[in-house]
């Protein structure tokens, strides 16, 4: 039997905040891969130097995504936030997209991997023909899109790592809890995304809980019980060989 699949995806990087170095730091100490979904204009000299420094040491450790272009929310203030939604055109989401697609190419060449991510987990169908016509090849949100792709993979992160309070901060799920989230979807999808904010380690308490969820997930993958993937990996195999599915995290 196929052993069922999992991908962590961590959003909002690009800044090498204390909070992205020592999720990035856990990681690569558990050996762990992650998709590091990356926000175009957030990244300096500093922070494209370091993530070039780590891609030769650490190599397959970590793929580099794009996430939007510069993370502004343009929703109404009732609505849920989106950088690209209803209020924004075809145009003006495609001129967005592309200097972000572009800005990565230039600072990370090879290493930048042909996939979107969505900021807020906004998009609407502008977004999808902006993708589609990008050539991205993978596309994750939090939920499955419901639109008939042509040529990408709806990729979507249904398991949730960390959680809001009311006033809009981050922070981590209990490391059990995490745990039975995951199981639970995987009994649904032999291909489950998990979705991480290293900005809730800003609350210090949940700093064990997540690293408590990664080295578990590694000991399973040493067991044979799971695999640990990659955006990359699903873009070289060029197909999806399971489809994920968000599932209901609460």
């Amino acid at each position: 039997m196929q052993r069922p699949k999992i991908f962590i995806r961590d959003d909002d990087a690009g800044v090498l905040s204390e909070e992205f170095l020592l999720f990035h730091q856990m990681v690569r100490d558990l050996s762990v891969p992650v998709v590091y979904a990356v926000v175009p204009s957030w990244v300096d000299k500093r922070s494209a130097a370091f993530f070039l420094s780590e891609k030769k040491s650490a190599g397959s450790s970590f793929d580099l995504v794009q996430h939007g272009w510069a993370h502004i929310n343009y929703a109404d203030k009732n609505d849920n936030k989106y950088e690209f939604g209803p209020r924004r055109t075809y145009q003006q989401q495609e001129e967005d997209i592309g200097r972000g697609k572009d800005l990565l190419r230039e600072l990370f060449g090879e290493h930048c991997v042909p996939a979107f991510v969505p900021p807020f987990h906004g998009f609407d169908s502008n977004t999808v023909g902006v993708i589609e016509a990008a050539a991205f090849k993978i596309f994750s949100a939090g939920r499955n899109t419901g639109f008939r792709w042509q040529g990408v993979i709806d990729l979507p992160a249904g398991v949730y790592l960390n959680e809001y309070v009311s006033d809009g901060r981050s922070f981590c799920l209990d490391g059990k809890q995490a745990l039975r989230r995951l199981s639970s979807a995987l009994k649904t999808a032999p291909l489950t995304g998990c979705l991480f904010h290293h900005e809730a380690f800003q609350q210090k308490e949940g700093i064990d809980q997540i690293y408590f969820f990664l080295r578990a997930v590694a000991k399973l993958r040493e067991r044979g019980e799971l695999d640990i993937i990659r955006f990359s990996d699903l873009c070289r195999e060029g197909r999806l060989a399971a489809s994920p599915q968000a599932v209901d995290t609460k």
